[in-house]
């Protein structure tokens, strides 16, 4: 049974369950926990959802569903994701089940196609990650910045060199945006995908800006 009134009858620190399929194991796991905090939107707790459970009833202890398992984020205080310099602290969330005006039923074939589109998006980012905390050595051997990695190793230590290398880095600036671009221009893309979207952009734009501080430190060489 859902749960009516969220603000009225759920308190921060009430115990909660999240039945759900961790990690994709296909089989039925029991997180519990407590809520966290409560939002217009969202329900915080604290139980120790992963991947596989999104979907997942969260249920207080009254035996009432409150929420759906959403989604959880790694969080740091700076925020820049490019190093460990931070302590990561995860926050879980799921959505309110009381206020939702309209449920919308998707096409499983566009909604996984703009998965598999988001999936490529994920991994040049995972690949540009590596290249900034690898100090410039590795990129999981992704051949866009690999092509663009062995023109800066080849530039001359001299001005024409350095013009090269702060092109180069401006080129990776670039790569950054791209992708990130071109499917948040999509009109049909579904919600899931524009809300994950928005934490790949904030990870794009830090990666964006190291790049062009590399772009500077090059020119200032010159």
């Amino acid at each position: 049974e859902l749960q009516g009134d969220v603000n009225k009858d759920v308190s921060v620190g009430d115990k909660l369950a999240t039945p759900g399929n961790s990690g994709g194991g296909a089989t039925i796991t029991l997180k519990y926990g407590k809520v966290v905090a409560i939002g217009p939107e969202l329900v915080e707790i604290d139980a120790l959802i992963k991947g596989g459970n999104s979907g997942g009833p969260i249920i207080h202890e009254n035996g009432h569903v409150i929420g759906i398992v959403a989604f959880f984020k790694k969080e740091t205080k700076d925020d820049a994701r490019i190093s460990s310099r931070q302590q990561v602290v995860v926050r879980r969330f799921g959505y309110r089940v009381d206020n939702v005006k309209t449920w919308e039923t998707p096409d499983w074939t566009r909604f996984s196609a703009q998965g598999e589109r988001f999936g490529r998006v994920e991994s040049l980012s995972k690949d540009l990650l590596e290249l900034v905390n690898s100090k410039f050595t590795t990129w999981n051997g992704n051949e866009s910045i690999g092509k663009i990695m062995r023109m800066v190793r080849n530039a001359k230590p001299n001005r024409e060199g350095y013009n090269d290398a702060a092109r180069c880095m401006t080129q990776l600036a670039e790569l950054c945006r791209g992708d990130v671009d071109d499917i948040s221009k999509d009109p049909g893309l579904y919600w899931w995908w524009k809300h994950n979207l928005k934490n790949e952009r904030q990870l794009r734009d830090a990666l964006s800006t190291e790049f062009e501080n590399q772009a500077k430190e090059y020119k200032q060489k010159r």
